[in-house]
């Protein structure tokens, strides 16, 4: 259950309790706003803002978002003004995020709007420099954690084959001729997607199988031993991303990551040099993916190496390879054509 009244002292010092049941009410109406946004990309571009937000100096939001928020804090207290509240609008939008990751379970074989919010705020918050305000610092460390829970959980969920329910025609004795297609269409329907969800599930793992026994990168046509350690890891991570068809798990991760080694520590900057020109097969890959382009702040390794980069953090190989693989496999399910339960 989240602690509203704790992370309220984040803006103000010492609220009343009028204040905190009021502000408690906004949290509340903005997550129910935040669940029902209608695509993906909505999803990716709030955990986008508000990973933005959390790492700028005003902590504001984006104009739209900060519009409609004063709106809705409004509503509850009339006198509030927007001017210099960038941060507490921040924290409620960050409060609503929050209590939508905790209040939803992982579901079973779809992709929920928690999970698609948690999916961009893991990638953006994991990536961040922590905040230099403690209170706000303990705020995104609580979200990034639920975050990161609710992806697992719903990576496992989502693998459970399904029962394949047998298939029983119920029709009237009267039944006319011209309606029993869609009898038996709808009598089929639930045996032919739980099918075909399981079948999806099947696939996945011999392509995962047969790709790591190879131990042969598509990108380059080449063994994975004869590339640079910073190639290998983001082309094993990428590739391995792009054969995703639910979240990716720890297993995934692991596999995906098994030879590769060593804990020396690189910028992203030295990593875009090291590849050289060998970046250009990655961002091949994801030419014709719009929110590569509008989320930086959620993929942001994956537009450092078109030569874009933000926060040139140092990390070892292996976590590079690691982002590479969980920014790719997100982008690879939102272009599948991810439909939200």
């Amino acid at each position: 259950m989240t602690d509203i009244a704790r992370h309220i002292r984040i803006f103000e010092k010492d609220p009343s309790d009028d204040l905190v049941q009021k502000r408690t009410t906004v949290v509340k109406t903005v997550a129910d706003k935040f669940k029902k946004l209608k695509y993906v990309t909505d999803l990716l571009a709030l955990a986008n803002d508000i990973a933005t937000a959390v790492s700028s100096d005003n902590f504001a939001l984006s104009e739209a978002r900060t519009t409609e928020l004063e709106g809705l804090i409004k509503a509850e207290s009339q006198a509030f003004v927007r001017d210099g509240e960038g941060l507490q609008i921040l924290v409620c939008a960050m409060l609503a995020v929050l209590e939508a990751v905790e209040d939803s379970a992982a579901s079973d074989h779809g992709w929920s709007h928690a999970e698609w919010i948690a999916a961009g705020i893991w990638l953006a918050f994991s990536y961040q420099n922590a905040s230099k305000k403690p209170r706000l610092e303990a705020l995104r460390a609580e979200l990034m954690t639920a975050s990161r829970k609710l992806l697992l959980d719903a990576s496992a969920s989502a693998r459970v084959r399904q029962t394949v329910p047998d298939l029983v025609l119920k029709a009237a004795e009267n039944i006319e001729v011209n309606k029993l297609p869609d009898a038996i269409k709808s009598a089929a329907s639930k045996t032919i997607e739980s099918l075909r969800t399981n079948a999806a599930l099947d696939r996945e793992e011999i392509d995962l199988l047969w790709w790591a026994l190879s131990d042969w990168s598509s990108l380059y046509d080449e063994s994975f031993s004869t590339l640079s350690n910073a190639t290998a890891a983001v082309a094993a991570g990428v590739e391995a991303g792009q054969l995703m068809r639910r979240f990716p798990s720890e297993s995934h991760k692991h596999l995906a990551l098994r030879h590769i080694h060593g804990k020396q520590k690189l910028g992203l900057k030295a990593v875009v040099d090291e590849m050289g020109k060998k970046t250009e097969a990655i961002t091949d890959v994801f030419a014709d993916n719009a929110s590569l382009e509008k989320f930086p702040a959620v993929f942001p390794m994956l537009t450092g190496l078109r030569g874009k980069i933000a926060l040139d953090k140092a990390l070892t190989i292996r976590e590079w390879g690691v982002r590479a693989f969980l920014e790719s496999a997100i982008l690879h399910v939102e272009k599948q054509g991810a439909t939200l339960g």
